[in-house]
């Protein structure tokens, strides 16, 4: 009876101390975040973080005109990539677009693959397609939902998350239409969906042909912007008011 109470407590101790095992070793760690995640068109699209697995990750984007997989280096455990460059998403329509960042996972190597035939661009995995990743019939994010869900199989290493970006038009708004005399500074004051400190051009032109005959622009130039990283605010800019 003794040896069986010691056997219990070496048990115990055992399963304490896996349990303590468990708690204080990290889980491995695969972070990324883009910028902007509200893409104004014509503004590039990047991404940068952090895998716990160094070499490649994957970086899957799905939207209304976009369906591409991407592979970029991660040779230290970090990575910073530009996607797509200003010409490419001017021609993005507006709207949601998924991107499902995928690492290799312990083993080195991406369980899922792409293969593109005459008619769509298939997902893969050991060698069966699972669903096309171009299927005019499916909408964008149940296409992504599927591939979320194709990562995330028990039998399945890699290790994924997903974001979103908003993409939309570029817009910039005042809050009121300033008003002075001659010799007067202008203050303006507004809003805009453009990254900070961005430049903008601007104009500033007369009411009527009365105000300035002999040239319809009276002033131009680029305002700063504040460091707020969503629905940017414009700071005050002073411009010269001309006769």
């Amino acid at each position: 009876m003794i040896m069986k109470n010691k056997d219990l407590n070496l048990i115990c101790c055992a399963a304490a101390i896996l349990i303590l095992y468990m708690a204080v070793t990290p889980a491995a760690a695969l972070t990324a975040q883009v910028i902007p995640p509200i893409l104004p068109k014509g503004l590039p699209l990047s991404v940068s973080g952090q895998t716990d697995n160094p070499g490649e990750v994957a970086v899957w984007i799905i939207g209304l005109t976009c369906h591409d997989r991407l592979i970029i280096n991660a040779p230290n455990g970090t990575f910073t990539e530009e996607l797509f460059l200003p010409k490419t998403t001017s021609q993005f329509s507006s709207g949601q677009y998924f991107l499902i960042i995928e690492d290799t996972g312990p083993d080195g190597k991406f369980a899922l693959e792409t293969v593109t035939d005459d008619e769509n661009t298939m997902v893969h995995y050991l060698g069966q397609p699972l669903f096309a990743l171009d299927d005019a019939g499916t909408s964008y994010s149940d296409t992504a939902m599927a591939l979320s869900e194709a990562l995330d199989r028990p039998d399945i290493d890699d290790r994924s998350l997903m974001r979103i970006v908003l993409v939309e038009e570029p817009w910039v708004r005042f809050d009121q239409n300033p008003n002075g005399h001659p010799g007067d500074l202008l203050r303006f004051a507004g809003s805009t969906n453009l990254p900070p400190n961005y430049e903008i051009h601007y104009s500033i032109l007369p009411s009527s042909v009365e105000s300035s005959p002999n040239d319809s622009t009276l002033k131009s130039g680029r305002p700063f912007l504040s460091d707020s990283p969503l629905n940017t605010n414009l700071k005050c800019l002073l411009c010269e008011y001309f006769t």
